[in-house]
């Protein structure tokens, strides 16, 4: 979960980067809201409830409920020290027994999801590939990279890719790809392919070898 997070982050810095270019830090404080209040989908809890043990309000929330007469902004928390300790302990140790029961009802769910379309990826030495990889070294900007040689496997699903000028990863196989190489700029014919008619070599240019069988 920690790493699925960390990935909704990356998304998340990546789409404001884009959009707002040098202006993209004025926006971290909306993020971190949004990271914090929304609920999450295994866990069923947001951030904040798993943290203070009670519910996330945000500043139209509060702004809403003193507007409204719902609530008074409190002078003190109206109770000792110790009280309040306890009471936040029980409420941290109910959010923490729901999140692990929901928790594993949604991670059943999303394997048994991602398994009807998944397929085995198996690699071996020597294989071409190509690797999704960050470029230029900027973690917010990944593309396909080829050609890349399969130096050795690392059971069960991941191997150590040599992406050349001596750098040497280790990828998971869901970012590996099989390179398959493609001729573009002519059709390959054969002699005796009738339907293709006489093969006419213009003047003056050489011929292509690969163009003819």
């Amino acid at each position: 979960m920690v790493e699925r997070f960390n990935q909704t982050c990356k998304n998340m810095l990546s789409q404001i980067i884009q959009q707002h270019q040098r202006q993209w830090h004025k926006y971290l404080l909306l993020v971190v809201w949004a990271l914090w209040e929304v609920p999450n989908a295994t866990t069923g809890t947001s951030p904040y409830m798993l943290v203070y043990g009670r519910t996330h309000r945000g500043p139209l929330a509060v702004l809403k409920e003193t507007w409204t007469g719902e609530r008074d902004v409190p002078v003190s928390l109206g109770k000792s020290v110790e009280a309040y300790m306890e009471e936040l302990q029980d409420k941290l140790e109910t959010a923490a027994n729901f999140v692990n029961d929901h928790a594993q009802r949604a991670q059943a769910r999303y394997a048994a999801h991602y398994n009807l379309t998944a397929r085995d990826k198996r690699f071996h030495v020597g294989d071409q590939v190509i690797v999704l990889a960050p470029e230029g070294g900027n973690k917010l900007r990944n593309r396909w990279q080829s050609p890349a040689t399969v130096l050795k496997v690392k059971p069960p699903h991941s191997y150590f890719i040599d992406i050349g000028e001596g750098s040497v990863r280790n990828v998971h196989a869901n970012k590996i790809r099989q390179f398959v190489a493609r001729v573009q700029g002519c059709g390959v014919i054969a002699e005796k392919d009738a339907e293709s008619g006489r093969v006419l070599t213009p003047v003056g240019l050489p011929v292509c070898v690969e163009c003819v069988i």
